[in-house]
Parts: structure tokens; sequence; C-alpha cells
């Protein structure tokens, strides 16, 4: 067997991501190369061009920061005595965080959220979960060379709500590398807030060497010395801005609402698919289902646009000719996956055409009822139906995020301390938007937007 070398690939943001050969064979899969069919910004290339960068690149990045930040640390902290089994587990639990993604990544999770009772969910119902499962399928099926341990442990590292015993316990350091449940403030998030904003054709400057550089183990919590806690900042500050203005802006979430429907229309399919982590399921089953999984990327849903039904078949159970029972219920399934084809082809074509839902305005969250019933009495006076999509948006910090961070004061000699110290990163913004499903003509548009004006006494 030929033994597989060191590559090296060429970034737009850090210029050369050197890549182990143990990686070379994790993206050398299927499954793998699946993520460059997942926009990392789900929808937002459909207002913002520059935005086509996918998971697959993102998740490139993250393996390379990771290496980054621990190969610091071990420089700057020998006695630490990092090793390169342990910096090689975190790279690949970077390398393989976003496995589980589903169509236009985070939509398709928010949708399980928002439209599935959380009753019925199911573990696959997560991300997080799915990355493992998909990880683990790859190191079986392709051979990869990792023990029972490795393995475990680079699930732990993207999962940390596994319900397993404490990963070693004097390593805890290393759980804050990928997905940091203490502070938040992890080489995933540095990825991405450099990379999202530079297709987006935006600005935005961290500076990721000076707080990797500052980086130190204390109490095995990486914590950062006070000085650079404007660096820190910029972080959270980006990271909430990017939501307010790129993530969150109101056509995005609107297209996001158009995409909803196209999930409705596959909602018994999805549902169906993420029983494949079930352990009640055979082999073969499980393997169909996964596979089914495995398919559901943005580009797979665009290509349904294309589809035809088949006349043949459509003319002859169209027709009146009596069918056996047998070929009544193949007639009754034909007839309604081909309905539901169809729909899902007329919203690609919606949004492939532009027509978007139109975005009418905000009210208050505490407004919802005050605008049902002042719609009801428009519809009613105006004899027109208005087709009404709402969307709840919540953007912010509860807490100020700078509070978790671990500042090492013991080398501060500013007056300023952690209690003095005003980040002004707290504050929440919650309100609905009002959007109208089907085109609208000016006036119809200006019956909605005074009524909004009205209750947000604008008028």
């Amino acid at each position: 067997m030929t033994q597989i070398k060191s590559k090296t690939c060429l970034d737009p943001l850090y210029h050369l991501i050197e890549i182990d050969p143990i990686a070379i064979k994790i993206i050398n899969t299927p499954p793998f190369q699946r993520l460059r069919h997942l926009n990392q910004t789900g929808l937002v290339e459909y207002v913002f061009p520059g935005a086509t960068h996918n998971r697959f690149i993102h998740s490139l990045g993250v393996y390379h920061m990771a290496g980054i930040l621990l190969n610091t640390l071990k420089k700057n902290q020998p006695e630490l005595n990092i090793s390169h089994d342990e910096i090689l587990i975190v790279k690949l639990a970077g390398l393989c965080h976003d496995l589980g993604h589903g169509p236009w990544s985070h939509t398709f999770d928010q949708y399980l959220d928002a439209k599935i009772p959380a009753e019925k969910h199911l573990k696959t119902y997560y991300h997080e979960y799915r990355s493992c499962f998909i990880f683990k399928q790859i190191v079986k099926e392709y051979d990869i060379p990792l023990t029972d341990f490795q393995i475990d442990s680079i699930c732990y590292l993207i999962d940390p709500d596994l319900d397993k015993e404490s990963w070693l316990k004097d390593r805890s350091f290393l759980m804050d590398v990928i997905s940091n449940t203490h502070d938040g403030l992890d080489v995933d998030k540095l990825d991405y807030l450099q990379r999202d904003p530079y297709y987006i054709g935006l600005t935005y400057k961290i500076d990721y060497t000076r707080i990797f550089q500052h980086a130190k183990v204390i109490n095995g919590r990486i914590s950062y010395p006070f000085k650079i806690k404007s660096d820190i900042h910029d972080v959270f500050y980006y990271r909430i801005k990017l939501h307010r203005e790129i993530y969150q802006h109101p056509v995005v979430k609107g297209i996001e609402l158009l995409i909803y429907e196209i999930f409705d229309l596959m909602q018994d399919e999805i549902i169906d698919i993420l029983h494949f982590a079930d352990e009640d399921l055979d082999d073969e089953n499980r393997k169909k289902l996964y596979d089914r999984f495995l398919s559901l990327t943005d580009t797979m849903i665009h290509s349904m646009y294309y589809f035809q039904a088949n006349d043949q078949l459509s003319n002859i159970f169209n027709s009146n000719l009596e069918l056996p029972e047998a070929f009544q219920k193949l007639k009754d399934i034909y007839l309604e996956e081909t309905s539901k084809k169809l729909k899902i082809k007329a919203l690609i074509g919606r949004l492939s055409e532009r027509k978007l839902y139109v975005f009418l305005g905000e009210i208050p969250d505490n407004k919802k009822d005050e605008f049902d019933n002042a719609l009801k009495i428009l519809e009613n006076t105006s004899n027109k139906k208005y087709d009404i999509s709402i969307y709840y948006s919540k953007i912010g910090y509860e807490t100020d995020p700078l509070e978790n961070i671990c500042f090492d004061y013991s080398k501060n000699l500013s007056l300023i301390n952690k209690e003095s110290y005003s980040h002004g990163l707290k504050g929440i913004d919650t309100c609905y938007r009002i959007y109208s499903k089907n085109y609208l003509n000016d006036q119809e548009k200006e019956n909605i937007k005074y009524l909004i004006k009205h209750i947000n006494h604008e008028v």
C-alpha cells in the first residue's frame, strides 16, 4: 500500500495549510467531500453574492488554527507536555466538527428546532451528534488508523455534551480549542469570523495571532492577559455585528422562510432519514437511511428544480382506468410524491427568479397579538386575504461574553480591572419581522406598512 505523505494547500486567509497524512485519508472520502456542497453561511449568498465559500474550506481552516494554537501553547509552556498525538486529535476534531450539517447549514437545524416538537427530537436532530456519527462511520468504512480512545476523544471534542465520563480531567484545556463551552472563544469561531467577512467583501480584522501568542493555560483553562481584552472584545463584537448586518439580514431571513416551505414538503422524509442512528435498526436499513442523509445537500435540493414527472405513468394514473388495489396504492404514492416535487420545483424557481418573500417591517415582540388582530380587521375591511409569514428575531448577548473569559490579572499594571472595565456587549434585540409570501401591489404594501407603523406608534 502506498504511504500517504503530508500535503499543503493554498488558503486565502492563512496562505498555506499543511495537512497530515491521516487527515488526507479522512478528507478523501465521500462523506467529507460532501462538505463542498454545503454553503458555510447558509442562504447569505443570495443577498451577498461573494459568500459562496463552503463547509469544506472552513473545516480545513479550523483544523489549521487548532494546530497553530496548540503548537504555540506547547512552545510557550513546555511544562504542559503537549504531545504530538494530542495535537493531532484536536486538529482532527476541528477537521470533522461540521460533518453533520444539513442543507444550508444552520438553517436545517433551526428548521428542526422550530417545526418539530421538542419531545419528538432525536439525537440526530443536532449537527454535533451527526458529526460524531459520520466521523465514526468514516473511520470504520475507510480504515482510518485511529484507536478507540482517539475516536472517543475526537467525538468528545466535537460534542462536549456527549454522555460519558470526563475526558482527561488534567487535560481539560484541550476542550477549549474547538468547541469552547466555557467562554465561546475557540478556533471554530476565529476561523469563520475571518473567513465569512473575507468572502462577503467586508474588511473586519481580528488579530488571532496576538490572541494565540498571549494564550496561557492556568488552572486547566486557556487564559489570557488582561492587556489583550480589546482583541478578545473584537471577536465578540464582530460576531454580533455579522449577525445584525449579514447572517440575520431581513432578506436573508425571508429567503430562509421560503426554504422552510421546501423543508415542510420534505418533512416526512427528513424525519424518516433522521432515524439513521436508531439502535434497533439492522445494518442494512441503517446504511440506507445514513446514505439518504448524506445525499441531503444544498446541491441536491437545487437539482430538484429540474424534476420532470414521468409522462407515461402520469397518463396512466390520471386516467379513469380501474386498477387493482396494489396498483391503486402505487398510484396514490406516485401522485403524492409528484405533487410535492412539483411544489418544491416551483419554490426553487421563486428563489432563482428572485420572487422572494416581501419584507414589510418589524414590530416589538410584545405586539404580535395586536398585529394579528389589526391584520384581521384590515382583511375584513379591504376584502383582501394577506398571506403573511412572521419570523421571531433575537440578536445579542444576554450576558457580557467577556465576563466568562479567564483573564490573568497577575501582571496587570493598570488600575482598570475586570469589575470596572465596561465591555458594552451585553444586550438583546428582539422583534417580529413581517413578510408577505406573495407579491403585493403598492397600495397593499402601504396598507401593511401603515398598520406596522401604527402599532409601533410611528403615526
